[in-house]
């Protein structure tokens, strides 16, 4: 194909390295469509050594460049408006000195142009450090026309670095000069409002360098002030209303007087992965080439076998979503898998992230951690457990990828938190509902809930899962003797040692039975506290005081050993989401004794199963009637049918394809329109 001639518009100053701008003008040379021309827009201040390496190419190359000195500190609009006059040709592609352009940039920039019948051409764009090939944040922006206007109501909707435009377009627009700190989105906004349709191409063909002073950039007065003569000038031509204009300017705002230290710390963590070294980020990439949807799971403490419900459902969903085709990678926390570096656990890839140790900091410390890895890594799919991680769900959103987010229970309920943490987790709660792309709830009640509270029509019911072992553990016997029980002849309750547990009223009423029913069972708490408590410890005195057998946490084997002989299961909670524990009871066919919360009385039991929560007097009469006179279902027979985890995991499946198909609009988010295209909006110059 004959592609016509263009011009390559570049402006140097004195702040450029000599190998990175050597590195911009190679990639520009060596397009497969050559340029004809490139222009050097020179700041009158630049270096001896710059000024060696300009004419160096001079030489090399007589017929091509064309230089241009500019007044030193002239601005980026005074110098575009001089560098776009100077070029000679039809097109012009702008490149950054501190750059590199794939060489095939401009040969796929005409053919898109030509073929979406647009004016400008820009791409994707990937940030690297040190060299090309170390990748350390993508940056995607929108696609088509009517997507980049809409997105330019907020900010700068295409990479100047990237752009391939036709030069009378620009002649006929102008160019703001003055418009300091935020030229290239007044370009933009310009060519907009002439009705000049843009297309970015999905995929980075312009590569910009990390820059380690990134974070000294837009601060201060002078940036704010400028910023809001930039949002007054635009507001004042109808090009954003008084809610964008209101809205950038409390967002420049927090920017500009950001403190510098802040901002190094976040800049550092967020585009560089602080300490986070994790090589699956390159197997999720290559993954993606493969068509293969790729999976990244948060929230989690970390599989296998980790002490909590969320723990329990991710070891049982996630291998099955492995073995069905999905690329799954599941981010745990470092303190309680006991590991550092990633291993794989029945297909799952597990990369441990490290986080506070302390409980109000472990969550929003680990997510942090996570958001940045996703950054990295682009999946396609970001599933979100429990409402304190769904705290992050508007910024997963700007990653671009689809958020699936599963609401576990309602964690605000639980005593353990005061008032400012439940604030924070309500907060998650809502900010999951309103920005996540799917929300799976794993009970009627909190799907009446989400519904009746945010207006949400996006929840489809999942529940949690149990599996049915039909074996007998090896180690049965030796199990049971170690504990010093003997089977069918003790009372079984499994949970962490936290209040809403209720495990305070089960020791209770545990010493409210008849001495003969004491004598003749044992009670045994399987589990531990995950941090130290008065609580804790105050559970752990009264239970050693009464003779309880603590097994602390046990797994595999070992608990199904302790689950199947025991006599009577019996669940506390003042709080549970559907509670797994009772779920394996009932698997076992054991005998149960639950709270009449919500989320137990969900599960299609006798009533005669359930005691009032919070009353000791009931709880110890319903358990004594239960030793007394055991009530004989099958109730592996309700697992079976309400509860199975291969049929959980087909249904999540579901809700992964038909969000990367975008096969089911009804599941997008009222917002999407605007949503999907959301860019890392802290990356972008205009801010």
């Amino acid at each position: 194909m004959c592609y016509p001639a263009y011009s390559v518009l570049l402006c140097v100053s004195n702040t450029e390295k000599l190998e990175w701008l050597s590195v911009a003008l190679d990639s520009m040379i060596n397009q497969t469509v050559k340029p004809a021309e490139i222009v050097l827009v020179e700041d009158c201040s630049l270096t001896d050594n710059q000024n060696a390496l300009i004419n160096q190419y001079k030489e090399k190359y007589p017929n091509l460049f064309k230089t241009l000195s500019v007044p030193c500190q002239m601005g980026l609009g005074n110098a575009l408006k001089q560098g776009f006059s100077a070029c000679t040709n039809g097109f012009v592609a702008c490149m950054d000195a501190e750059s590199y352009s794939a060489p095939t940039r401009i040969e796929e920039s005409f053919d898109t142009m030509f073929e979406k019948k647009v004016d400008l051409v820009g791409s994707n764009v990937n940030v690297f450090a040190d060299s090309i090939d170390n990748v350390v944040t993508h940056r995607k922006y929108p696609e088509t026309p009517e997507r980049i206007y809409k997105f330019a109501k907020k900010n700068a909707p295409i990479n100047l670095a990237s752009v391939l435009l036709k030069k009378r377009m620009v002649q006929v627009c102008g160019i703001y000069e003055n418009c300091y700190l935020a030229e290239d989105f007044a370009l933009f906004i310009s060519l907009l409002r002439m009705n000049a349709k843009g297309y970015n191409i999905q995929k980075p063909l312009v590569y910009e360098r990390y820059n380690n002073t990134l974070y000294k950039q837009n601060c201060g007065w002078e940036h704010f002030k400028a910023m809001v003569e930039f949002n007054q000038l635009f507001y004042k031509t109808g090009w954003f209303t008084y809610r964008d204009y209101v809205r950038r300017t409390i967002r420049n705002g927090v920017e500009s007087f950001m403190s510098p230290v802040v901002k190094k710390c976040f800049a550092n963590t967020l585009f560089m992965g602080g300490k986070i070294k994790c090589s699956d980020d390159d197997c999720m990439k290559a993954n993606s080439s493969q068509g293969v949807i790729r999976v990244a799971v948060l929230g989690t403490r970390g599989i296998p076998n980790v002490q909590g419900g969320i723990e329990t459902h991710c070891q049982h969903l996630f291998p099955r979503l492995a073995k069905m085709g999905f690329d799954v990678t599941l981010y745990a926390r470092e303190c309680f898998v006991k590991k550092d570096s990633p291993y794989e656990y029945d297909g799952v890839h597990v990369v441990p992230l490290k986080c506070n140790h302390r409980a109000c900091f472990e969550t929003i410390s680990h997510m942090f951690h996570c958001y940045c890895k996703i950054r990295k890594s682009n999946p396609d799919i970001v599933h979100i457990h429990a409402i304190g991680p769904a705290l992050f769900a508007p910024l997963i959103r700007l990653t671009g990828a689809k958020v699936v987010y599963t609401h576990h229970g309602q964690d605000y309920n639980r005593a353990k938190w005061g008032r400012f943490a439940k604030f924070v987790l309500k907060m998650g709660e809502r900010l999951g509902t309103r920005f996540s792309h799917r929300i799976i709830v794993i009970s009627n009640y909190i799907e009446e809930f989400l519904k009746h509270t945010y207006k949400t029509h996006r929840t489809i019911l999942i529940r949690n899962g149990v599996e049915i072992r039909t074996d007998i553990p090896a180690n049965e016997c030796s199990t049971l003797k170690y504990f010093g029980i003997k089977p069918k002849k003790y009372i079984l309750a499994c949970g962490r040692f936290v209040k809403e547990k209720g495990f305070h009223d089960l020791l209770a009423a545990y010493s409210m039975l008849p001495e003969n029913l004491r004598n003749e069972y044992k009670l045994v708490i399987a589990g531990r506290p995950d941090h130290k408590s008065s609580y804790s410890q105050e559970i752990v005195k009264l239970a050693e005081d009464m003779g309880v057998v603590l097994t602390g946490f046990i797994c595999g084997d070992t608990l199904c050993a302790v689950q199947r002989n025991a006599r009577l299961f019996v669940i506390p909670s003042y709080h549970e989401g559907l509670p797994i524990a009772l779920l394996e009871a009932l698997s076992y066919n054991l005998d149960v004794v639950a709270s009449d919360i919500p989320a137990n009385t969900e599960i299609p039991l006798p009533h005669e199963c359930f005691a009032k929560v919070g009353d000791v007097n009931d709880l110890a009469q319903c358990i004594a009637a239960h030793l007394q006179n055991n009530v004989q279902e099958n109730f592996a027979n309700i697992i079976h049918e309400y509860y199975d985890w291969d049929k959980i995991a087909e249904r999540t499946a579901g809700v992964y394809k038909e969000l990367v198909s975008g096969s089911n609009p009804a599941c997008e988010h009222p917002m999407q329109s605007v949503n999907s295209n959301l860019q890392d909006e802290c990356l972008q110059t205009a801010n």
